[in-house]
């Protein structure tokens, strides 16, 4: 057998599943644990052909070979997308927090058992299901390629339900910029790039149409978005982008990071305008043939006790 490349990553977010699977999709081994409840690392493994093995030079004191770390980072920001968007939270696996090991002709991995089911969910602690957490690890071995929209959504989602509105406001501001902005500067390119989008303006006019925000913001806010159009909202958002972005002595009423509030009615709203676009970006991925197929047969390996293991190449 060829060496095999070991990660271990730990997971940061407080979310809990049933019981921590072990997973064998394609030439991927991936595994996860948990601690009280709450899943607290990652363990990837890999079999590294001997091509890919780099000899060191004989000056070097030591060499780092990861001849797919690109592809495995890519795996880990996807799972932390779907972790992310169905549990409300920001769950991410820290990547660079890994640690690296190398084997000789055998694998860590085997069968996790590891259900804790006499431990209590900590209340902190957000539960993702089984076919939701199955599902988002498919997905990220099988589509690797992140969006990194859905992270800057992620974590703007997460500053505002932590009341960081004024970080809220800066992700969630790069969540429409990266997809519409199409790299103009200035408040009117920026507008009329934001414009063009029908995918944007659809989901701002059925946020105001709705109303989710009614009960969260306040009501002066709730009216006054009422009376605006499409337009008259990207104006306003891109107005305050510029305000954070070039704090000023000199401008009236100049904005405090220590006043966090004073952007929590934009922050929300804007929150809600991405989450509509963001679970509609991760589902189309999440929802595939390639990954219903590898979904079944997961179930099916579940019914029967034994090992999962996926092909779909």
């Amino acid at each position: 057998m060829p060496d095999v490349c070991v990660y271990k990553i730990p997971i940061l977010g407080a979310i809990s599943v049933d019981r921590p699977l072990a997973f064998h999709i394609d030439d991927i081994h991936i595994e996860f644990f948990q601690a009280g409840r709450v899943l607290t690392e990652v363990l990837i493994q890999y079999e590294i052909l001997e091509h890919q093995i780099q000899k060191p030079p004989p000056t070097a004191d030591f060499l780092v070979n990861e001849p797919r770390q690109s592809e495995i980072e890519e795996i880990t920001l996807h799972i932390s997308n779907g972790f992310s968007l169905f549990t409300s939270r920001n769950v991410e696996i820290l990547f660079e927090s890994r640690s690296i090991q190398w084997l000789k002709d055998e694998f860590l991995i085997g069968e996790n058992n590891n259900v804790e089911s006499n431990v209590e969910l900590p209340s902190y602690a957000a539960r993702l299901s089984m076919p939701l957490f199955i599902r988002s690890v498919l997905t990220g071995c099988i589509v690797k390629r992140h969006d990194p929209a859905v992270t800057f959504y992620a974590r703007g989602s997460n500053d505002a339900s932590a009341h960081r509105y004024i970080e809220a406001f800066y992700n969630l501001f790069f969540f429409l910029e990266y997809l519409y902005g199409n790299g103009k500067s200035g408040p009117k390119k920026v507008l009329e790039a934001f414009m063009s989008s029908e995918e944007l303006r659809n989901a701002i006019e059925k946020v105001i149409a709705e109303n989710p925000t009614g009960l969260i913001v306040s009501r002066e806010f709730s009216e006054k978005l009422g009376n605006m159009s499409t337009s008259d909202v990207l104006e306003a958002l891109i107005d305050i982008r510029g305000t954070l972005h070039h704090p000023n002595h000199r401008r009236p009423g100049t904005w405090s990071p220590g006043k966090q509030s004073a952007f929590s009615n934009e922050s929300i709203f804007l929150q809600f305008v991405c989450m509509n676009i963001a679970f509609e970006r991760y589902f189309p991925s999440a929802f595939t043939p390639v990954i219903e197929k590898a979904y079944k047969k997961v179930e099916r390996c579940l019914r029967r006790g034994s090992n999962i293991r996926v092909v779909t190449k």
